[in-house]
Formats: C-alpha cells, structure tokens, sequence
C-alpha cells in the first residue's frame, strides 16, 4: 500500500498483519479524492481532516500529502493506531495530525470543540450503524463541509441527516463511497 498522489507521493505505509484492517483499494482511493478535489474546487489546502475507524491512517495521509491542513485520526485498535503514528512519521506528517486511540463514537461525544472541513468515514462493514454515527460527525463540521462514507454496497444510509443531504453514491465493485454536503439551508 502506498500514498498515491502529492508529496508523500509512492511512499509505503505498514499494514497490520492479519485480516483486522481493509485497506481501501488505490482505485478507490484515487476516486474518493478526485471527488474530493471537484467539490473543494481543486483545493484540499489547509483543509481541516477528520480520519474515522482510521485503520492504518492512509486515507488522512493521502489527504496531506495532498495538501490538507491537519488530520485527526481515530481508532480504537492500540496497535492499529501505532501504525497510523508510523505511517505518519514515515510520510513526514507527524507534526500535522492527531491519533486519537479511543472508540469514535466516544470521541464524537466528548465534547471537542474542533471543527473539519471534511470527514472520512471507513468502517468495518457491517460492524457499525453510520445512520447512528452521522448526525455526530455533522455537528463538528465547519458550514460547507464534506463528509464521504466508504461502505459495502449493500448498505443503505439515510438520504437526509437535517441540514446534511446524501450529495451522490459511486460504486466500485463491492464498495461504494457516499458523499453527504450541506443542502440549501446552508451557505
């Protein structure tokens, strides 16, 4: 597994031996920050990043090696999250990131006070209700943020969280991303 684009670009990151982790795939990798990229104008820079259920940290890695701002990652694996510190260190990113070693559904209750201007969502399939998960990630969203959900295809999330909308669903093979933005009320 490696950073595919910017400056860490082609760099490896460790993957935790045994089947507790899914790396997402590089071709869905690639599309979820194209997407990205569309909708933030082509601009990541200095986007605040919120890495849910991070597993090895490369999706918040991709995005600051393609310019993001600062990345909080989470996961509850201890030795998951050692190697998200790793994967950090070894792409240069250590100074601009946070691991947070802790449920997400705790650190979504904790009352931070943080604000993102995208979130990334990777769950293990099947393991989680998201329609649970959402409206706490939406509440620490900056006005025009953007929340994308990598799930099995089959799982189905609500279409509308208040203000937030279900934007569009891309499927590749058994994944799909889901992207949620603010709708109309929003500006």
């Amino acid at each position: 597994m490696r950073v595919v684009a910017g400056s860490a670009r082609g760099r490896k990151l460790l993957v935790p031996q045994g089947d507790g982790t899914r790396p997402t795939a590089g071709v869905v990798k690639e599309a979820m920050f194209n997407i990205l990229l569309n909708l933030l104008q082509g601009a990541i820079a200095g986007a605040k990043v919120l890495d849910l259920f991070a597993g090895t940290g490369q999706l918040g890695i991709e995005a600051l090696s393609r310019g993001a701002g600062f990345c909080t990652f989470v996961e509850v694996n201890k030795a998951a999250a050692e190697i998200v510190c790793a994967n950090l260190k070894n792409a240069g990113f250590a100074e601009q990131s946070v691991v947070r070693v802790t449920r997400v559904e705790n650190f979504l209750q904790s009352g931070i006070s943080n604000r993102f201007d995208v979130a990334i969502l990777d769950p293990p399939y099947g393991e989680v209700n998201l329609s649970n998960i959402l409206p706490y990630v939406f509440a620490l969203m900056e006005e025009n943020g953007i929340v994308v959900c990598e799930t099995d295809k089959k799982e189905n999330l609500n279409r509308e969280f208040g203000k937030y909308q279900l934007t569009k669903e891309y499927f590749y093979g058994r994944k799909k991303l889901t992207l949620f933005k603010c709708g109309k009320v929003c500006r």
